[in-house]
C-alpha cells in the first residue's frame, strides 16, 4: 500500500480528501466509519489508473481494505488538525504560539529535523574505575541516562552519550552534540567476549564518509532545565546554526527516539543481569534480577562498548517507518538527491571541537604561609570527586 500510494499521488490525493470531508471518521467506540464507501471510490481510482486484477489492490482477496484502513489511520494523524476531525471535532483551537507553528513538521530529506532526549536506563550497575595512579574504585549506580540524537528522515543515529548521574546537565547535552558532530567509526577490538557488530551496522561517517560533522536544521527536544540552558542554545544555534523546536517535557515531541529507546531496552539492557525492568511487574525484571538488590558488575568502558555495538546494530537493522530497509541503507539511497544541501562542518572546526564546552572560571587556592602549593578544585558530575590540579 505504502509503494501504491507513492507511485500513485493522486490517490494519496484522494484519501485526504476523504478525510477533510469526513468521509471517514471514527465512531464512539473507536471503529473507522465510511470505510467501505471510500474503500469503493479507492478500488474505481485504482481501475481509472490502469490497474488490473493481476495488480494490487486489485489482486487481493479483500482488495487491501485493510491495509488501506491503516494508510487512512497514517494520514489522518500526520497533523493534529486531520487528527481531530477524523475523531471528530468541529473547531480546531490553534497552536498555542508561533513559535510552535511547525511543531509538527514532516521532515523532508536526510539532516533536516533531528531529535533529542535523555533516557533512564532501567538497570542497576556497579561500575568499576581505574585511575591515573591505577587505583580501582568500584561505584554502585541505580540511575544511568543514555542521551541521543536521531535523525527523523532516515532513523539514524548521528549521536549519543552514556552519562553516570542521578540527573544530566547542561555539559551532558553539549557533550552529546560535539558527539554527533565528530566522526564516528567502529571500535577495531572488542573487549567483551562473542560482543560483534553486524555485517550491516555501522555509522554515518564510516558509510558516508562526506557526512562527517554533518549539521541538521531543526532540532527538537523538550522543556527539560539542561535542554534549554543558555550555553546548549547558543552552540545549536552559532555552531550548527540550527532552529530550536522544545516541547513539553514528557510530551510526544520525540517519538522517534523515545521509540529508539524502547527498542534498545528490549534488546540490550532488559535481557542482562541487574536490569529493573520497566515497571514493577515486568516478567524480565523477575527472571533476571528475581531479589530486585543485584547489580551489573562492569567497567564504564564495557558499558560504553555494549551500547555503541547494540547503536552500530541498530543502524543496520531493518525498520519499518522507512519501507523495512535500515537506517544507514535509506540514508545511503536518498542523500544523493540532497548531497548539496546538507550543511557539514569545516575541518578545522571538527578537530577543535572541545572548544565547543563553555569554559568555567575557577579561583587558585593555596597558602605561602601554610605551605599548601596552588591548585584549583574542578567537579564534573555528581558522582565524580573533585579533581585537584596542583601547579608547581
Amino acid at each position: 500500500m505504502t509503494a501504491l500510494l507513492e507511485r500513485h499521488e493522486s490517490l494519496g490525493v484522494l484519501l485526504r480528501y476523504q478525510i477533510a470531508k469526513r468521509e471517514v471518521y471514527i465512531g464512539a467506540r473507536g471503529q473507522l466509519c465510511g470505510l467501505h464507501d471510500v474503500h469503493s471510490k479507492f478500488v474505481s481510482a485504482c481501475r481509472e489508473l490502469g490497474l488490473t486484477s493481476k495488480d494490487y489492490p486489485l489482486s487481493q482477496e479483500r482488495q487491501g481494505i485493510r491495509s488501506l484502513a491503516k494508510a487512512i489511520h497514517e494520514l489522518a494523524t500526520q497533523n493534529f488538525a486531520d487528527a481531530a476531525r477524523l475523531a471528530g471535532a468541529q473547531h480546531i483551537s490553534p497552536p498555542w504560539s508561533d513559535r510552535d507553528k511547525n511543531a509538527l513538521t514532516i521532515a523532508r530529506k536526510p539532516f533536516d529535523i533531528v531529535e533529542f532526549d535523555g533516557h533512564k536506563i532501567d538497570i542497576r550497575l556497579h561500575v568499576r574505575f581505574t585511575d591515573e595512579a591505577g587505583l580501582v574504585e568500584d561505584i554502585y549506580i541505580d540511575r544511568v541516562w543514555l542521551l541521543v540524537i536521531i535523525d527523523v528522515y532516515s532513523r539514524v543515529i548521528v549521536g549519543w552519550n552514556v552519562v553516570l548521574s542521578p540527573e544530566y546537565n547542561r555539559h551532558d547535552v553539549i557533550r552529546t552534540i560535539q558527539q554527533a558532530l565528530s566522526p564516528q567509526r567502529k571500535c577495531a577490538k572488542l573487549s567483551i567476549p562473542g560482543l560483534s557488530y553486524s555485517v550491516s551496522g555501522g555509522f554515518v561517517g564510516e558509510v558516508m564518509p562526506f557526512l562527517d560533522g554533518a549539521c541538521w536544521e531543526h532540532f527538537r527536544l523538550d522543556n527539560a532545565r539542561a535542554n534549554l540552558a543558555t550555553d546548549t542554545i547558543s552552540l545549536l544555534a552559532s555552531v550548527v546554526g540550527c532552529l530550536v523546536e522544545a516541547g513539553p517535557v514528557r510530551g510526544h515531541r520525540a517519538p522517534f527516539v523515545r521509540r529508539f529507546f524502547g527498542t534498545l531496552e528490549s534488546t540490550l539492557f532488559h535481557r542482562l543481569e541487574g536490569s529493573t525492568g520497566a515497571n514493577t511487574g515486568d516478567i524480565r525484571r523477575r527472571l533476571m534480577n528475581p531479589k530486585g538488590k543485584e547489580s551489573l558488575p562492569i567497567s564504564f568502558d564495557e558499558l560504553l562498548e555494549l551500547t555503541q555495538v547494540c547503536i552500530a546494530n541498530y543502524n543496520g537493522t531493518a525498520h519499518a517507518g522507512i519501507g523495512s530497509r535500515t537506517p544507514l541503507e535509506f540514508l545511503a539511497r536518498t542523500i544523493e538527491f540532497h548531497r548539496d544541501t546538507v550543511r557539514v562542518l569545516s575541518e578545522p572546526f571538527r578537530r577543535q571541537l572541545c572548544i565547543l564546552q563553555p569554559s568555567q572560571l575557577r579561583t587558585v587556592m593555596g597558602s605561602l604561609q601554610r605551605g599548601v602549593r596552588p591548585y584549583i578544585e574542578f567537579v564534573w558530575g555528581a558522582l565524580l570527586k573533585p579533581t585537584i590540579a596542583t601547579s608547581h
